[in-house]
């Protein structure tokens, strides 16, 4: 408790009355896009977010070429955010509540954040858009000195942008993004979600691939049983027996994926598998993401729950079944290039901000039946 009064009486009351003052004194005019010379992107999500930012920054750059663009990011997005060729530059920025490893105090956070408005000062960014509308994120841009601050309007921080739209949650996470665009008249050419897979994660994932004795023309199926809230987890059991019927009626090969931190789920779902199965699990190390992207590529088809592998999956074009309980598949879930298995329970979506079910039921996503699951995979696959 005293973390966040103190967060948000040295940091957010601040921030807020000179973000008021500044609506209030200097309202903006829309500038031609071609004078958006430094454009400053604000993005403290995760995996699936920096993904889903991949299109708006694509068009931020083709519309102005000349343009330099700079991320601001937490230390888990490094190694994904420096694979975009948009980027010019990427600066690193922990934010103590935002970051779900959680190891930064709360004194060591605020001296960083102004730091962070020192080195921001130094750039003198014409553009800044914030993605999430939080004053959790926003109070840096209301302090530094940027031009012209765009955003998601979010429980009426909208009030404290020069320009900003209403956080839509009817609405593809990738869509609502490039919406953002409109407020500075930049025209969307392109909104096609992609990754850029590099030949060299396409021969590691072969060589690793052709180590477990499979052919290039076998038929495999990622299963993902992981992700970063509990509540979002298909139980395990459910994933070993959608795996066992795959095996039994010769669906395919069966390849388990995992990033580091789900190693625990990975392993006990491979336990109850009756059959051979390929698993790799992340590391936590640079060259994971290539790794992850280069076996995803060789895929038929991917089963997963609501995390941030979808969406890298969607950005390889593989066909993919993901499985929503607690969180929104209208905002998460491409309804064109994904299956969406979303039981809609009367408590879904909720808000999802613990590790633990907000009524201790988790009936959302374990209402998933796994004949269901294993139909629509094998239809998909025809």
């Amino acid at each position: 408790m005293l973390n966040k009064l103190t967060f948000y009486f040295v940091l957010c009351l601040p921030a807020l009355i000179k973000g008021f003052l500044r609506k209030l004194t200097n309202p903006k005019k829309i500038p031609n896009p071609k004078e958006l010379k430094k454009i400053l992107f604000f993005q403290m999500g995760h995996f699936g977010d920096i993904i889903l930012s991949e299109p708006l920054l694509r068009n931020l750059k083709q519309n102005n070429p000349a343009s330099e663009i700079t991320v601001i990011t937490g230390e888990w997005n490094k190694e994904l955010i420096s694979k975009n060729p948009d980027i010019d530059h990427i600066i690193i920025y922990n934010n103590y509540l935002l970051n779900r490893d959680n190891k930064t105090s709360i004194f060591s956070f605020i001296k960083e954040s102004f730091l962070l408005v020192k080195e921001i000062n130094r750039y003198s960014f014409d553009l800044g858009i914030d993605v999430r509308g939080h004053i959790n994120s926003l109070f840096i841009l209301y302090l530094a000195k940027v031009k012209l601050i765009i955003g998601a309007n979010y429980c009426g921080h909208g009030l404290f942008l020069d320009k900003s739209l209403k956080l839509r949650n009817d609405l593809y996470e990738k869509e609502r993004l490039l919406e953002l665009l409109s407020l500075v008249n930049i025209p969307i050419k392109d909104s096609s979600l992609n990754f850029p897979l590099s030949d060299k994660a396409r021969n590691q994932a072969e060589i690793y691939l052709a180590k477990h004795a499979l052919l290039k023309n076998s038929s495999l199926i990622a299963l993902f049983p992981g992700a970063s809230f509990t509540p979002k987890r298909w139980p395990e059991k459910s994933f070993a027996e959608l795996a066992n019927l795959i095996i039994q009626n010769k669906l395919g090969k069966i390849v388990l994926l995992g990033g580091k931190d789900d190693k625990d789920v990975v392993d006990r779902t491979n336990t109850l598998i009756n059959g051979d199965v390929i698993s790799w699990i992340g590391e936590g190390k640079n060259g994971d993401i290539d790794m992850l992207a280069g076996l995803l590529s060789k895929c038929n088809a991917l089963v997963a729950n609501d995390t941030g592998p979808t969406h890298l999956a969607t950005a390889l074009n593989v066909k993919s079944t993901v499985l929503f309980g607690p969180t929104n598949a209208q905002r998460w879930a491409d309804k064109e290039r994904n299956i969406i298995i979303d039981v809609k329970a009367e408590c879904s979506p909720c808000a999802l901000v613990s590790n633990n079910c907000p009524l201790s039921k988790n009936n959302c996503i374990e209402g998933i039946s796994v004949e269901e699951v294993y139909q629509k995979l094998k239809k998909s696959l025809e």
